[in-house]
């Protein structure tokens, strides 16, 4: 029994130094895993003040503020691609029925004249000539109507001279 008991204190001793060593395996593997997330954490930090500089040099090419030539000309690539999208979006949104706001760009339903959202008036230039056009058509039958006031007025303004 001299045998089996050592074989179990080998296995004993054996098993106890393979949970130490996963037990500091996985404090290791925990720390890394922590200093990699503050790693992460610093980064998106970083990435936000590199948008924030792009965000504000951006702002002051639409203000039109003097710029370097290779940072002028990003912006002008920058307005363009925006613009396309901006058309993209007005597609998909007369596809749905819907529209887009011009300050907030969230849609809105195409029969709202201010957004839910941030409250700006929609200006839409086709409902505009629209309006105009039916403004202009005046039915036949209203013209005279409009034109026989006016009589009724200038006789009684005659018959008021008398």
């Amino acid at each position: 029994m001299t045998k089996a008991n050592e074989f179990f204190d080998e296995l004993g001793e054996t098993i106890s130094k393979t949970a130490r060593d996963l037990s500091e395996r996985a404090e290791v593997m925990y720390e890394t895993q922590k200093i990699r997330s503050k790693i992460s954490g610093e980064e998106r930090i970083v990435e936000k003040a590199q948008m924030d500089i792009g965000n504000l040099i951006y702002q002051r090419y639409l203000k039109g503020e003097a710029l370097d030539e290779e940072i002028e000309t990003l912006c002008e690539e920058m307005k363009q691609h925006r613009n396309r999208a901006r058309i993209l979006r007005d597609k998909v949104a007369q596809m749905k029925g819907e529209k887009i706001c011009p300050n907030c760009e969230k849609t809105m339903g195409r029969e709202m004249t201010f957004c839910p959202h941030c409250g700006t008036q929609y200006y839409d230039p086709e409902q505009e000539a629209e309006a105009e056009e039916a403004a202009e058509t005046v039915p036949e039958e209203a013209a005279p109507e409009a034109e026989e006031p006016e009589k009724a007025s200038g006789e009684t303004e005659e018959k008021e001279a008398e």
